[in-house]
């Protein structure tokens, strides 16, 4: 059970891990920059917020 378990953890943890690596190579240089933008300010929204650091 716990065998069935890890085999289709890993096969699923590879299968996100290869599309992840496929759609990021399929990028421009424009949607990079929105992306970078987009985690820039996430990262400066959640310092701000005291929400997030409470829990």
């Amino acid at each position: 059970m716990i065998t069935a378990l890890l085999v289709a953890y890993n096969f699923s943890f590879h299968y996100a891990v290869d599309e992840l690596v496929r759609y990021c190579s399929n990028l421009n240089s424009t949607q990079w920059g929105i992306l970078s933008a987009c985690a820039v300010a996430f990262g400066f929204l959640c310092m701000k917020s005291n929400d997030v650091r409470k829990t």
